[in-house]
């Protein structure tokens, strides 16, 4: 059995693995089990094509919808949490309901809080945990999730907070090296400010055999992964930081690890640097720092369609097509392949034409009139496909009539481009 948490948030190259997994014979005793959030995914996501694309292959799918705990599963957990009857656990679970409205994540966590608030207690005479219901209803208490999260770390230490807030902008899961370099202090250190984090139960260490290692005083580990709670958590700490510091802290993070991958020479956080690069770039004024996030953007463009993750990025402008030509033509063939790929035909013939118009050898526009063929194809516009393969072989003095628009060599021209 294999499970997919979050397929949400699941890429192409991970859904476009599930068909041949599912229909293959070899995968005959394979069972797939996957989650998702329903309200995050409406009829046009990636992930509903697939499990229609699936069915229709054949696949037999079960569907299992998880609905908020009612009262009485409520019930239940909180006398079995709170060691008391059924009759003397259902007002509060009737009060934590409509609070929580049955979320389970969120029932768990307002729970922890009505005990660090001193609403629910442990009654040493009578050895069992009361609640002080009248309290708790004319409590300000949120019913919100994010809200009632955020107050959980707003209880904890600055450095803690800070430390959490700049880890919520590196992602989930966190490395403590990276948080060590954006924190701009030692390993040690970046240990000691998660400490609070990971006793409240916020953060979890990844390998969980680490965890005493990781909460001991003389903690270094440099190569600790940590994950938060939930994202909820990380948005909840993201959300700390004012909206004008956010970018700000974006950009810091990715000139921070830039630097650490041009001394180490390793591209392995190169999505993420383009990512946090990305949200800060209107703030660069440097020429060169733009240029060069450019650049960046071309390697993760072509090592995301590598992986059939099909994205690009531009962030020069026409100006750029004297001075940065080959840059700017490299970015602009990626970005038409991509749009291409992606079925975005109409946007990536628009593409065509500003790479015809900007074109400055015939071996360039030869190779965006092959992209063109392809697409149109792949659409099955053969003469259309045809015509432009007419005029890419013209640019090199190759001519062939237009009334043989089907011959055996032109099939073998079309076919043979895949």
């Amino acid at each position: 059995m294999v499970f997919l948490d979050d397929l949400q948030w699941a890429d192409a190259a991970t859904l476009s693995l599930l068909q041949p997994l599912l229909t293959s014979r070899e995968g005959q005793a394979l069972f797939l089990m996957g989650a998702y959030r329903d309200n995050e995914v409406d009829a046009s996501h990636p992930l509903l094509r697939t499990l229609g694309t699936l069915e229709a292959a054949g696949v037999e799918l079960q569907r299992v919808v998880l609905e908020p705990l009612q009262l009485p599963d409520l019930t239940l957990l909180i006398r079995d949490t709170l060691h008391r009857e059924l009759a003397a656990a259902e007002p509060l679970a009737y009060l934590v309901l409509e609070k929580t409205g049955g979320n389970p994540f969120f029932v768990i966590q307002f729970l922890k809080t009505l005990k660090q608030e001193g609403f629910i207690e442990f009654d040493y005479e009578q050895c069992c945990w009361t609640y002080h219901l009248d309290a708790i209803a004319r409590a300000p208490l949120t019913d919100n999730v994010i809200d009632l999260m955020t107050r959980k770390i707003q209880r904890l230490s600055d450095q803690t907070q800070r430390a959490l807030t700049l880890a919520a902008c590196i992602g989930n899961p966190f490395d403590q090296s990276t948080l060590a370099i954006v924190s701009e202090q030692s390993s040690k250190a970046t240990a000691a400010d998660l400490k609070e984090a990971l006793r409240e139960g916020l953060l979890l260490p990844v390998a969980r055999h680490d965890y005493a290692a990781e909460t001991r005083e003389t903690a270094d580990s440099s190569t600790a992964t940590y994950t938060f709670l939930h994202d909820r958590v990380q948005q909840a700490a993201y959300t700390l930081i004012p909206e004008v510091r956010k970018d700000p802290v974006h950009l810091t993070v990715g000139r921070l690890l830039r630097s650490r991958m041009q001394i180490e020479g390793s591209e392995e956080k190169l999505f993420d640097i383009v990512h946090h690069l990305n949200l800060g770039s209107h703030l660069m004024s440097d020429e060169h720092e733009r240029v060069e996030l450019a650049h960046l953007n071309l390697s993760a463009g072509r090592k995301a369609k590598s992986s059939t993750a099909y994205a690009a990025a531009n962030l020069l402008v026409d100006t750029h097509w004297e001075s940065q030509y080959d840059l700017m033509f490299a970015l602009r063939f990626e970005a038409a392949e991509c749009e291409y790929l992606c079925g975005h035909f109409d946007t990536a013939t628009a593409q065509f034409e500003v790479l015809l118009q900007h074109a400055a050898t015939k071996l360039d526009k030869a190779r965006v009139y092959g992209l063109r063929m392809v697409q149109y194809e792949n659409m099955a516009r053969y003469a259309e496909a045809l015509a432009s393969a007419r005029e890419g072989l013209a640019l090199f003095g190759v001519f062939f009539p237009a009334t043989q628009l089907w011959s055996s060599w032109e099939r073998r021209v079309i076919w043979g481009s895949r």
